[in-house]
């Protein structure tokens, strides 16, 4: 019964660790640093895919899915474009 009981003890100890690594590793980002992160993503989809805001539909997005994929990485599309518009409205880019 002892050997159980240290089992468990050490089992909750390691699942309180992983719950603790789990919160920090998904903790909303900080607002410098998803601005900064904003700025980046602004940066490279109109240097690099020439992506606008004002554009009503864009090859930007498709682009910027098949560079993500030949990295072994998918998204979806929509996803892509929500959050290029997102940092381009929050920074006020048009």
């Amino acid at each position: 019964m002892g050997a159980d009981l240290d089992h468990l003890g050490t089992e909750n100890a390691r699942l309180k660790i992983e719950l603790e690594q789990y919160k920090i590793a998904n903790k909303a980002a900080d607002p410098r640093e998803r601005r900064s992160l904003q700025k980046i993503i602004a940066g490279m989809a109109s240097g690099k895919y020439g992506f606008t805001l004002c554009a009503p539909k864009h090859s930007a997005t498709k682009e910027i899915v098949t560079d993500i994929e030949l990295l072994g990485l998918s998204i979806d599309k929509d996803t892509v474009l929500k959050h290029l518009r997102d940092a381009f409205r929050d920074l006020e880019i048009s």
